[in-house]
């Protein structure tokens, strides 16, 4: 099995930390229509109810002796390791995930796990507190009325990250109907939205056969291919105005070219976009419990070996962040010997991975002045207020 972090016993059942409430927290736990579980960090069954016990048909005597991998469905193992990853460094305090676990007799049952990470006074994590309603195949396609349940969207993922099951709200969310949502993934381009004035928008999907997008793979880590990474060749920008001459142009498109940082610490490392560096670093085996293992500066570099070495493989240019930060330096000294001043603003000079092993590092000179022609930032379209297009 895969250790996600150094595993952690619970104190005696009785003590403060486990039932401050007694027998009265011991009784709704037994008693709960909701399975109910107590998880150990390295995944190990500690205690279970006998709602779960049901749901799985296996007493708790068997249950203790098993990790959640051993009752979950093999292409959902990914998913819930992933998530658990987040919540032990930190990112997120628990997650609610549909998934499908295995029954004793081999059906496979479907349920919405929601889980809560429970740490000591000082931090520490202590297990993991699991609650799993089962779904009946007649839950799982009705839509929940408004009036009753708020609007969730619930998906569950294969290893490569695809859509296998979705609820009904798909629509809400996306804009498509759950069977058009299937067997899509979080890195599928998104559909072009044209609105006229006076007219109502379009939805146009952007051909595949238009875009060159590569697959994301390791040259020493083969499990790398299964996360089901991928990105495309051509960075494209639509929604910034260009400002030139004393007038704006607010649909002036313009494309660019990527440097690996760009894609492998920003787009699939930061908490706010992709957050992978939880998932990799999970895969790697690495201690995600303590920020002293340097989990997330090891995932980091591993991600972006693997995009600098799939864009190679696939025969499109990347520069990396040490050949951009000599260029530029190169460029400065040209400028300056020409007697003209650079304007630079350092966080976006200096890379996001090994900023102090570059020169530019070591530089705060510049003045961060935009000078124009220029690309600027504008609102959203669909947030403006009517009438202003």
């Amino acid at each position: 099995m895969r250790s996600l972090s150094p595993a952690t016993e619970l104190r005696p059942t009785g003590t403060p930390a486990v039932s401050q409430h007694g027998s009265m927290l011991a009784t709704g736990f037994e008693n709960s229509l909701l399975g109910m579980a107590l998880v150990s960090p390295d995944g190990r069954f500690l205690q279970a109810n006998g709602a779960l016990c049901r749901l799985l048909g296996r007493g708790e005597e068997e249950l203790t002796t098993l990790t959640f991998t051993d009752v979950t469905h093999r292409d959902d193992v990914d998913l819930s390791y992933g998530n658990l990853a987040r919540a032990l460094s930190g990112a997120v305090t628990g997650f609610k995930l549909q998934k499908r676990y295995l029954h004793a007799d081999g059906r496979v049952v479907w349920a919405v796990l929601t889980t809560s990470l429970l740490r000591d006074a000082e931090g520490a994590p202590l297990c993991f507190f699991s609650q799993v309603l089962d779904l009946s195949e007649r839950d799982r396609e009705a839509e929940p009325a408004p009036s009753e349940t708020p609007m969730q969207f619930v998906a569950v993922c294969d290893a490569q990250g695809r859509f296998t099951d979705v609820s009904p709200s798909a629509f809400q969310f996306f804009g498509l109907r759950p069977d058009r949502l299937r067997g899509r993934s979080a890195f599928d381009l998104l559909p072009v939205i044209v609105q006229a004035v006076g007219e109502k928008p379009v939805w146009r999907e952007i051909p595949r056969t238009l875009v060159l997008e590569i697959p994301i793979v390791h040259p020493t880590l083969a499990w790398f291919a299964d996360l089901g990474l991928k990105w495309y060749a051509l960075p494209a920008v639509s929604a910034m105005r260009l400002d030139a001459g004393g007038l704006q142009y607010t649909a002036a498109p313009f494309n660019g070219w990527y440097m690996g940082t760009e894609i492998g610490a920003r787009n699939f490392g930061d908490t706010y976009r992709y957050n992978l560096l939880p998932v990799v670093a999970a895969r790697m085996g690495l201690d995600v419990s303590t920020d002293r293992s340097l989990w997330r500066d090891r995932a980091l570099i591993e991600l972006n070996v693997a995009v600098l070495h799939s864009y190679e493989k696939a025969g499109v240019t990347m520069i990396d962040h040490h050949a951009a930060a000599n260029a530029f330096d190169k460029f400065e000294a040209i400028e300056n010997d020409a007697g003209r001043v650079v304007h630079a603003k350092w966080s976006w000079i200096v890379p996001p991975i090994s900023g102090c092993a570059v020169t530019l590092f070591h530089k705060e000179h510049w003045q961060d002045i935009e000078v124009l022609p220029a690309y600027r930032a504008q609102p959203d379209a669909w947030k403006e207020p009517k009438g202003t297009h």
